[in-house]
């Protein structure tokens, strides 16, 4: 009975965190999500990728928590290329899925910029060189 019991806490414990981090549970501009869906253009290449925080040093005059899409820069989400659309869902290595939500006047070509919470953050993420697959 007690294994029983332990099977059935972990088995609860593991659908919670499916529901947390599997892309279920979104922010208020996110609700209507459900899970992450990549593009579907078949392209797969090496992007740089950099990162951000919405302070002054990073985003300059344009500080003011609101992303070129609208959204307010908060959570996980991309600076992307005009190539990539707005709403496009893309997994990055060490980052998670995220949704592209913003541009950037030196995000052109193969280049991405990823939001953190804060500028020490985005600074530890640095630049990396990653895989990524913009659909199947």
């Amino acid at each position: 009975m007690k294994t029983t019991t332990s099977v059935i806490i972990v088995g609860l414990f593991y659908v919670l965190l499916v529901w947390i981090y599997g892309g279920w549970v979104r922010d208020d501009h996110h609700a209507s999500i459900k899970a992450p869906q990549a593009a579907q253009d078949g392209r797969s290449a090496v992007y740089k990728v950099t990162a951000y925080c919405p302070c002054e040093k990073c985003c300059g005059a344009f500080a003011d928590g609101i992303t070129a899409s609208g959204a307010l820069a908060k959570g996980k989400l991309i600076a992307a290329p005009k190539s990539i659309p707005f709403g496009t869902w893309i997994e990055i290595e060490g980052y998670g899925w995220a949704e592209v939500l913003d541009r950037g006047g030196s995000i052109k070509g193969r280049r991405l910029d990823l939001l953190f919470p804060t500028h020490q953050e985005a600074l530890n993420w640095g630049v990396k060189y990653l895989e990524i697959n913009l659909g199947d």
